[in-house]
């Protein structure tokens, strides 16, 4: 049923539950595409709850007793995992995703084929327009954007992004389970802060520019730094290199970076070669190492660039390179 409500938004609900297959596939198939459900076996069971809060649509599921969810959808949308309990596997392009219940989920919804559930499985989805997150980081940054924001795919829930997305998720899921009508004002906060989260706090392709524009007596040598880095990222840069390519002292970039981005100048640089590496062993083509990779992108002992990879995406490089 739909509700029109009095502050300009739309807020649709939307209740299926029981052990029909072909129910939950209608239910799915409402936010458009097309759904195929296979139960894993006869103890099988759901609970969909979908609500469409402006342009964006918000949905908590639970699956007891497993399926595997094949999905066709060709919109122009991210879709955010957000987990309540158990695991899953999702299928992004090429790649198999392991959704654990400390793993948040981030694609494009044309990406996403699959969702496996083994067993027992409870999350919300969010599936937010790019226009959207385009129209909310233009007006961040100051001017169009064209392109639509490249995620990381998988963000760890004890990042600081990802308890800030947790808690705003639960608030959704809780507020699902009750009256629309009387909630729908706060469930457009609530999405309308996961998008606002999603721009400003979880590195994309547009990250740089929402630091520069986040910060705005940020110094220009700062700024300068950073372009520089996104030049070199295959050179082997140093402290001392970068400080001179902006002309300040190492002490005064070290200060600098200490104080406008809570991080060190070598730290930051970490962090872009990593996200350059991980986007380039998304979509590598085949005959690609990681080893190639590592290389391109400034990682010179491809023990400590596995290990660094790991402990920044959940997973060895090798893992995303071969899509599992």
């Amino acid at each position: 049923m739909l509700h029109i409500n009095t502050d300009g938004f739309t807020a649709g609900a939307r209740l299926s539950t029981g052990d029909d297959p072909v129910m939950l596939e209608k239910a799915m198939q409402l936010t458009g595409g097309r759904v195929t459900i296979r139960p894993n076996c006869n103890t099988f069971r759901f609970d969909h709850r979908q609500a469409q809060i402006g342009t964006t649509s918000i949905t908590a599921l639970r699956i007891d007793g497993g399926c595997t969810i094949s999905r066709q959808d060709a919109a122009d949308r991210l879709l955010v995992f957000l987990p309540l309990h158990g695991a899953a596997k999702i299928q992004v392009g090429t790649q198999c995703l392991d959704a654990t219940p400390d793993v948040i989920v981030l694609a494009p919804t044309r990406q996403v084929s699959a969702l496996d559930v083994p067993a027992s499985r409870a999350h919300l989805v969010l599936e937010i327009p790019q226009a959207d997150l385009r129209s909310k980081l233009g007006n961040l940054v100051g001017r169009t954007i064209h392109e639509s924001l490249q995620f990381q795919l998988t963000l760890k829930i004890d990042t600081g992004p990802g308890r800030l997305l947790s808690l705003i998720g639960r608030a959704l899921a809780e507020g699902l389970n009750k009256d629309i009508n009387s909630n729908a004002s706060t469930l457009q906060i609530l999405s309308d802060a996961v998008a606002s989260c999603l721009v400003e706090l979880v590195w994309h392709n547009y990250t740089p520019s929402v630091d520069s524009a986040t910060n705005l007596l940020t110094p220009k040598y700062i700024e300068n730094a950073i372009a520089f880095m996104q030049a070199n990222l295959h050179k082997p840069l140093t402290v001392d290199a970068i400080a001179a390519a902006v002309s300040v002292s190492p002490r005064s970039l070290q200060q600098g970076f200490k104080q406008f981005r809570e991080t060190t100048p070598m730290a930051y640089l970490k962090e872009l070669r990593l996200q350059a590496a991980h986007r380039e062993l998304q979509w590598a083509p085949p005959g690609v190492s990681v080893s190639d990779i590592g290389r391109k992108w400034g990682f010179s002992h491809l023990g400590r660039f596995a290990a660094e990879y790991r402990d920044r995406f959940g997973r060895a490089p090798s893992g995303t390179l071969k899509g599992f």
